[in-house]
């Protein structure tokens, strides 16, 4: 197993190894989820330090005490040693008191959906499956009954678990009032914001501290742009699509242009191409344009990649600025990097139900599988094994107190996917500089606001046609607007009339609508 091939394989990337085509796949496949409904999130104050190991199950799977076999399925390649670790995850997990084996099934990231589908269609049981509003789509299995609700399974089987987020936080998880997939916690907030090579920070004495605008960033790309011509940058993205940085939840980044703004209590649907802030943001990036900062946004992903590899790249304008992405990005790109966060903490929807586990409806041992979930996500001697394999054998020990490990080269284990498999906060640092971002996250993830419409889900049933037809005007007529091509006045009027041609009133009205319906079940 080459270097390349152990590199993490971010959400993102798994999205440029599944393919675009495939992912508009997924897309078109996700159907209309149920509106959620659930009581009055209350801020989400939680608690801020890593879980401790949970204690041994204390009600068995079944009533005699068998030891019964839980079928994982989740995305990744398999593994060569695959088996050796499915074997002492067994043994780990039974000698925690659970009366289970484990059978790891990694589903190649392409054809990941088409078998999830096949195996519910066909009623096969398994236990424990992988999904996502953007993979295995989440809401279409809710509304196809392929995953059990777990809201009474949750606490009496995973309290370590459910007490692990705040009540706010599971709100994002609810389809119909209901709870069907455990989320599997990692950084929620979209803290968008670029990342600049760290040598050109201090080369030209950026105070990145000073930056709360993207605005702001205008100068400080003219400097690097003087000093260093043959640069270029990754700018904001196509189609206007980080409505979060200007302070607006998505609702859903597949429908494209509706939104409803954070600090708005009422919740009110608006097309955001037609607010202050998109024309502000069309405006900057078109100066940009201008100004002769030239963009990787027209590249392919591994042209685009290639470029940054080689040091051609300035600035990563709109990277998640977590607890450690300057690592990442590093591991990744082969220099150093800093970030500076520029949208406001808050949680939405998308954020937090990114990545889920989900116990199918055809499973035969429920109990005993979210007594699982509950080992993973709260015991770091159990996630650890699944995530990265067997000590000795796939990776040793560095600094046990900080919880530094090393990687064995070509071990045999490393599906290098840890954000699919539980609490990664239980994850082992693979870089001593990484201590502690996991305690950070937590608190970002613990002090985030949530979204007025935290646990909202659109049922797109009564608007399909005009889905459709708002779809293919958004992906057309705006990516060149938000890439600074043209007059911005003009072209986003001539869009927006399109939009609104195309039935954007329509969904507007349906939206708003049930998200009046939703809120008045929760007395907002």
């Amino acid at each position: 197993m080459s270097q390349e091939d152990r590199k993490p394989v971010s959400r993102r990337r798994f999205l440029a190894l599944v393919g675009t085509s495939s992912f508009a796949g997924v897309l078109a496949a996700c159907g209309a989820p149920p509106t959620a409904t659930q009581p009055t999130a209350e801020g989400n104050a939680g608690p801020t330090s890593a879980p401790a190991p949970t204690a041994a199950p204390t009600t068995a799977p079944s009533a005699s005490g068998e030891v019964v076999n839980l079928r994982y399925v989740f995305a990744g390649s398999p593994q060569p040693d695959q088996a050796l670790v499915q074997e002492a995850l067994s043994a780990l997990v039974q000698q925690k008191g659970l009366n289970a084996t484990i059978t790891l099934e990694p589903v190649d990231y392409g054809a990941f959906n088409e078998r999830v589908m096949l195996m519910n269609t066909g009623g096969e049981p398994f236990d424990l499956v992988f999904t996502a509003p953007w993979i295995n789509n989440y809401y279409q299995n809710v509304n196809n009954g392929t995953l059990l609700p777990l809201d009474d399974l949750l606490p009496q089987y995973a309290p370590g678990l459910w007490a692990s987020m705040p009540p706010s936080t599971w709100e994002a998880a609810r389809v119909g009032g209901k709870i069907y997939a455990v989320i599997n916690q990692q950084i929620f907030p979209k803290l968008f914001g670029p990342l600049f090579r760290k040598d050109l920070v201090e080369k030209y004495q950026i105070d990145l501290e000073a930056i709360t605008s993207y605005e702001q960033l205008t100068p400080i790309l003219q400097q690097i742009k003087d000093g260093e011509p043959e640069l270029r940058y990754v700018f904001l993205g196509d189609n206007g699509s980080h409505k979060e940085i200007w302070g607006y939840d998505p609702i859903d980044q597949a429908l494209g242009f509706p939104a409803v703004k954070f600090d708005d209590p009422s919740a009110r649907v608006v097309n955001f191409f037609e607010t202050p802030e998109a024309v502000a943001y069309a405006t900057l990036v078109r100066t940009w344009r201008e100004a002769g900062f030239t963009a990787l946004d027209e590249l392919a992903q591994e042209e685009r990649e290639g470029l940054i590899k080689a040091g051609q790249v300035a600035v990563l304008m709109a990277e998640v600025i977590k607890p450690g992405a300057e690592q990442e990005a590093k591991a990744r790109y082969g220099y150093e990097w800093v970030g500076r966060a520029i949208a406001p903490n808050y949680l939405t929807t998308g954020g937090v139900v990114a990545t889920l586990t989900g116990i199918p409806s055809s499973s035969a041992h429920p109990e005993a599988a979210m007594q699982f979930l509950e080992l993973v996500n709260t015991d770091p001697e159990v996630y650890n094994l699944l995530a990265k394999g067997i000590e000795g054998r796939h990776w040793r020990f560095v600094d046990a107190e900080s919880r530094v490990i090393e990687l064995i080269p070509d071990s045999g284990y490393a599906p290098n996917s840890d954000w699919q498999f539980g609490n990664q906060f239980n994850a082992y640092y693979t870089d001593p500089a990484a201590v502690g971002n996991w305690e950070r996250t937590r608190e970002i993830n613990d002090s985030a606001r949530p979204s007025p419409i935290l646990g909202f889900t659109f049922d797109r049933t009564p608007v399909e046609t005009e889905l459709a037809q708002t779809s293919e005007v958004f992906t057309r007529a705006f990516k060149p607007i938000y890439a600074g091509d043209g007059e911005v006045a003009a072209n986003l009027a001539a869009a927006n009339a399109e939009l609104k041609a195309a039935g954007a009133d329509r969904v507007l009205a349906e939206i708003q609508k049930q998200i009046d319906a939703w809120l008045a079940t929760r007395g907002g």
